[in-house]
């Protein structure tokens, strides 16, 4: 074989320079022919190359250089090809040509090319402008690819991944310390008393009505409720919650006591031998919270009305109270029952009046804020801002002044059970699927797989951790699959297809719609994912409200439980499912359907992409060619693309909504299909009792219309963009659409203002339990309705840390519990 001229093999080396070795090509290449799958991966490096060029990336000063490689023939190149970045190929070096430093002699090489800190292959050395960056090179090709649509090329130049904490390759991904980058907040003793007192004022009734309760069953028994005797929960035991028909040393959030003997006698074959005259009543808690039983019944007294509240009850507010009282542009004090009216954005100043509203339906507007503009200041910043507001006076175009505004209206909202839009909830690191991939892959187990397949273990970027299998919901029958993590996320990139038969038994391809539902598959996502989880906390808004993190947010009723306590996982927990845009006719999109959550929920769109739905590619492209942005105003959806977004909601206002919903569904279930079949009683007896509950129902747009019609109610629908978190009620019904492939993180809390809501959710459980008439033996985990929340436990845990926080506040020790 003839060796190619110099000149040749320095151009075809500085081409395979340029372009690099293509693993970021589409993994659709792999069932196309080689002739498109070349074209497409020339077109990609063509666009890199662009990429590249247009960002104004440094190239090298003229002068000879050499292509080396191991094992093969060198190629001198010119180094001015070559910009900062650019890849070398795989193995091979690249070396700037020095005249010697003897006269005659051969001329010196220094190394110009190192390996890449993420992908390993050698590419042109390069070091940020950041003070004290320790070199970390990250190739061009790799900076387009992870960081594609968070950062530009200049800006990574300027603050390499590794600077600013956000590189995904697989050693950062897993260190150890990444908690260090988002602490848990802190807060003075002042501010937890504030927080504890507005939780007391708010929370007390719910109390007093539990304790009412507890008081009522222990008459029913002919005793009072201060002679029941008291067991102390052993600490082996663990909390159930469950949501009725529970024995007696179960226990459920606040000290579940039995049921009436006449109801178990009716109900039960577990004492159907021992009779009525074997049943005991029995109050069974932790032992610390048995020595506070008394406390509780006086904090239940003291805070047994409900609080007349007003703008400057507002937690929200926590270090902004320097802002009260908020005012309108006219300079007149802003009131709550202003911000709760039915046209709240009036009092807002001109240019916030569009920015913080989106149209939810013919009669309606949901609060739209921007992240920042709910963001805090620093200690140093609020300090300013008070000096600054001291000279010239406050202004409503201040910061603070808008912040203050922002949280004060989300509040007014949230307390009458209204959903919020958050927009700018943008994550600082890929959330794409090969960085989720990459981020979990099990090494050990893909060899393992890889010999038992007979496969060689090796494979691209986009097949990391991809030999390891997923449990897979098709949302065509709701029926359980299993595929490798590469299948699902191949499919999720690019579509993936499936048989199925039509009605007359052929089989046909068609696009699959597959979801997961709790991503990564082994473990949890706080754990597995530690540095996906920093920044899902650097994302979330009001952290005082929504931390996942134990005793980290001092409102979530839900974080005030001790471990002792086996608290129910909320979260947060990854979904990554397919989408289209076309509706349905039955099952078949990739849903979420129609369901409550007794705790209230934030769900954050991280990523999203058209995968192999012709529609949403179209809708994509156009958004990228219109530069659309999220919608606000007055505007009403584009369906039914809705300008390129990744999932479209559904939610009903809980309260009298949501019992004319339930009656709707019941009036007409026949007309649902839920796992390949027509609902019905017999085949799901459940529906009769909860419709909602048995999350068998999605109402598709023509529903909607005859649930206004024959019921006048009117959901709220609204889009949902990528780095845009929903807030929902709970007690709140709702549903979910995919319009595209889409990775979401959701998380679970409890407010105040939704405590008296999962109390509700709880009786109605324990009252459909009642009415199925299940086997009583059955355990709580194997019951159709079970409450998991332990509502009754958060008040009672969260009432005893706020009235703790006050007390430390006020320097007194613990009032006596006797």
């Amino acid at each position: 074989m003839s060796t190619p001229p110099p000149a040749a093999a320095a151009a075809a080396a500085a081409a395979a320079v340029r372009s690099g070795s293509g693993a970021a090509a589409d993994a659709a290449e792999q069932r196309q022919s080689p002739t498109v799958a070349g074209n497409e991966k020339h077109q990609e490096e063509m666009v890199q190359q662009q990429q590249v060029a247009a960002a104004g990336l440094p190239l090298l000063p003229a002068g000879p250089g050499l292509l080396v490689r191991e094992g093969k023939s060198e190629a001198k190149v010119c180094l001015s090809a070559f910009h900062k970045g650019d890849t070398t190929g795989k193995n091979v070096k690249l070396f700037q040509l020095v005249p010697a430093g003897k006269a005659g002699g051969p001329p010196e090489r220094r190394q110009l090319s190192k390996s890449c800190h993420d992908c390993q292959e050698q590419h042109v050395h390069w070091r940020c402008s950041t003070a004290g960056c320790r070199g970390t090179s990250i190739c061009n090709r790799c900076l387009l690819y992870r960081y594609a649509g968070l950062y530009s090329l200049q800006q990574l130049y300027q603050c390499c991944p590794v600077c600013r904490g956000t590189c995904t390759c697989r050693g950062c991904l897993r260190r150890a310390d990444h908690a260090k980058l988002q602490p848990p907040p802190r807060y003075s003793a002042a501010q937890l008393a504030s927080l504890g007192r507005y939780s007391l004022r708010l929370m007390g009734p719910d109390l007093a009505e539990m304790m009412g309760q507890q008081q009522q069953e222990a008459a029913a028994w002919g005793v009072a409720l201060a002679e029941v005797p008291q067991e102390p929960l052993p600490d082996s035991d663990s909390s159930s919650g469950g949501g009725g028909g529970s024995s007696s040393k179960r226990k459920s959030g606040g000290g579940q006591q039995q049921q009436q003997g006449e109801q178990l006698v009716q109900r039960g074959e577990l004492f159907s031998i021992a009779g009525a005259a074997a049943l005991s009543l029995v109050v069974v808690l932790a032992p610390d919270l048995l020595s506070q039983l008394g406390r509780l019944q006086q904090l239940a007294q003291e805070y047994q009305q409900p609080p007349q509240l007003q703008l400057a009850d507002c937690p929200l507010l926590l270090g902004l109270e320097g802002q009260l009282p908020l005012r309108d542009s006219s300079g007149a004090p802003i009131t709550l029952q202003q911000l709760q009216s039915k046209q709240w954005w009036t009092v807002l100043p001109e240019h916030l009046q569009q920015q913080w509203r989106r149209r939810a339906n013919s009669s309606s507007w949901l609060f739209t804020p921007h992240i920042d503009d709910l963001a805090g200041l620093a200690p140093q910043q609020q300090q300013q801002q008070q000096q600054q507001q001291a000279e010239e006076g406050a202004s409503s175009s201040s910061s603070a002044a808008v912040c203050a505004l922002a949280r004060a209206l989300f509040w007014a909202r949230w307390l009458l059970g209204e959903p919020v839009i958050v927009r700018g909830t943008q994550g600082r690191i890929p959330w794409d699927p090969d960085t989720l991939r990459r981020a979990v892959r099990d090494i050990k187990a893909e060899r393992s797989s890889s010999k038992a397949g007979g496969s060689n273990g090796s494979g691209s970027d986009d097949e990391e951790g991809g030999a390891e299998r997923v449990s897979v919901l098709d949302c065509e029958d709701f029926a359980r699959t299993e595929l490798t993590q590469h299948e699902f996320f191949k499919g999720f990139k690019h579509g993936y297809w499936m048989e199925r038969a039509d009605s007359s038994g052929a089989l046909h391809k068609v696009p699959a719609m597959l979801k997961v539902k709790d991503w990564p598959p082994r473990s949890a996502f706080r754990q597995e994912m530690q540095r996906h989880f920093v920044d899902f906390l650097a994302c979330l808004p009001l952290p005082l409200l929504t931390d996942p993190r134990l005793v980290a947010s001092p409102l979530n009723a839900a974080s005030a439980l001790l471990p002792r306590d086996n608290p129910t996982d909320l979260g947060p927990k990854c979904y990554a499912a397919y989408g289209r845009i076309a509706e349905a006719d039955g099952e078949g999109d990739s849903v979420t359907k129609l369901h409550t959550d007794m705790a209230d929920a934030v769900n954050l769109l991280m990523y999203t992409t058209p995968g192999g739905d012709p529609a949403a590619r179209e809708a994509a492209a156009q958004v990228a060619a219109e530069g659309a942005v999220a919608r606000c105003g007055d505007d009403l959806p584009n369906m039914p693309s809705y300008d390129g977004a990744g999932a479209v909601w559904d939610i009903c206002a809980r309260g009298s909504d949501a019992q004319q919903l339930s009656q709707y569904l019941s009036d007409h279930i026949p007309d649902f299909t839920h796992q390949g079949h027509p609902v019905s009683v017999a085949r799901l007896p459940v529906v009769g009792l909860a419709p909602i509950a048995s999350q068998a129902f999605m109402l598709s747009q023509r529903h909607r219309q005859q649930l206004q019609q024959e019921r006048g109610v009117e959901m709220w629908h609204f889009e949902q963009h990528k780095g845009e978190a929903v807030f929902i009620p709970g007690g709140c019904p709702h549903q979910v659409r995919n319009l595209a492939s889409c990775c979401k993180v959701a998380v679970d809390f409890v407010s105040p203002e939704s405590m008296a809501q999962a109390l509700a959710s709880r009786q109605a459980l324990r009252d459909a339990d009642l009415a199925l008439l299940q086997p009583l033996a059955k355990g709580p985990e194997q019951r159709e309705f079970q409450e998991k929340l332990q509502s009754q436990l958060m008040l009672l845990r969260h009432m005893l840390r706020a009235d703790e926080a006050l007390q430390a506040a006020a320097g007194s020790p613990r009032r006596s519990s006797s």
